[in-house]
């Protein structure tokens, strides 16, 4: 826990390949959690690609990252641990989803297909 901690103040960013997803737990300690072990392909930007497992826990109902997907992760360069950083991407945070579509619904309305 410590060390992801560090890893999301610290850590560099890269793009990272989604190679498998597995569920971790059938159910997490209230119901609605539940964890899930992803391999990762980290593609940092002059270094050469690594592979690194990440355990990660999502609402149920929650967009998750899936098999194929490239997503954000911060990591760190020492030990090559990797933790999500799916703040402002659009297809896994909430807020961001939402600032995108009110932008779409704007621009609909500009060109007048709304």
């Amino acid at each position: 826990m410590f060390d992801e901690r560090r890893i999301r103040k610290r850590g560099l960013t890269a793009p990272a390949l989604v190679l498998s997803v597995r569920e971790a737990s059938t159910m997490g300690g209230n119901g609605s959690w539940m964890k899930y072990d992803y391999t990762l392909e980290v593609r940092p930007e002059g270094g050469a690609p690594f592979r690194t497992e990440v355990r990660e826990r999502f609402y149920i109902i929650e967009r998750k990252p899936s098999e194929a997907d490239v997503v954000t992760v911060k990591y760190d360069p020492a030990t090559l641990k990797a933790v999500f950083h799916l703040e402002g991407d659009p297809r896994f945070d909430l807020e961001a989803m939402q600032r995108r579509t009110t932008q779409m619904k704007w621009e609909q309305r500009s060109t007048g297909d709304g």
